[in-house]
């Protein structure tokens, strides 16, 4: 993150949840910069501001107390009271199934027992405001240089609702979690939705790279960015981090 954005540039982070990364964000853009920052989880907005706050950081960051989307409405999120980021407009798999793929076998049996315990507890709906960023950041900056989400597999839906601020923003990195392969997201259409938008950055010169390193310890090593295409980036059967620029750009 600090190797993409320096004093005065301008960072959206999307599911910003209590704040971590909105506070590095604000330490790297300083008072000439700006962060925008989403999180409509009520307890984890209100935590959010307070990080901020604690952190002297306010005075940098705008704090949206509603999801991101593709188009401005209401909508029905879930909320896990077990799991403060976990909030998310989609249920997840009954049966857990994606706890059992390979990329999860370093996992010890407890920490298994205690996630599966976490998601079944029946998440609670709540009724959030959903607006796009192309109406919340696009009319108050004209571009931004760091796009990170981690939206519970809303991702596809952040992109489409902030496709003119995008192609605006020419010197953009987009960092996000993704996970949209057939085992972790049975439903056709939503898997259609991700690849379009996938299909659609490509289109604008986006380059995409796996952020790996070692889940056991992240601190163990540096990670190393690994290439995907985009046929890569959709049949990945596991939640990765994927690192988005245009080609011809420097990391």
């Amino acid at each position: 993150m600090r190797k993409s954005l320096g004093r005065g540039d301008v960072a959206v982070n999307v599911g910003a949840n209590i704040g971590y990364h909105a506070l590095l964000m604000a330490s790297c853009v300083q008072d000439s910069g700006q962060v925008f920052a989403y999180e409509p989880n009520p307890r984890a907005h209100q935590l959010l501001r307070r990080s901020l706050c604690w952190g002297g950081l306010l005075g940098t960051t705008t704090l949206f107390p509603f999801a991101a989307g593709d188009r401005r409405g209401t909508a029905r999120f879930l909320v896990n009271r077990e799991f403060l980021g976990g909030g998310s407009f989609y249920e997840w798999t009954p049966d857990l199934a994606w706890l059992h793929l390979p990329a999860y076998a370093h996992l010890h049996e407890a920490d298994l027992r205690a996630v599966k315990e976490a998601f079944r507890l029946e998440a609670k709906p709540i009724d959030v405001h959903v607006a796009t960023l192309d109406e919340t950041v696009e009319r108050c900056v004209p571009e931004i240089h760091l796009l990170l989400m981690d939206a519970q597999q809303a991702e596809p839906l952040v992109l489409e609702g902030g496709r003119d601020l995008i192609a605006r923003s020419r010197d953009l990195t987009i960092v996000m979690e993704w996970g949209y392969g057939e085992k972790l997201v049975p439903d056709a259409g939503q898997r259609a939705r991700a690849r379009t938008a996938i299909e659609r950055l490509a289109a604008d010169g986006f380059e995409f790279r796996e952020i790996r390193g070692d889940a056991r310890d992240i601190y163990a090593r540096p990670a190393i960015l690994v290439p995907m295409d985009v046929e890569d980036v959709m049949a990945t059967d596991r939640f990765v981090d994927i690192f988005a620029r245009r080609r011809g750009t420097a990391a």
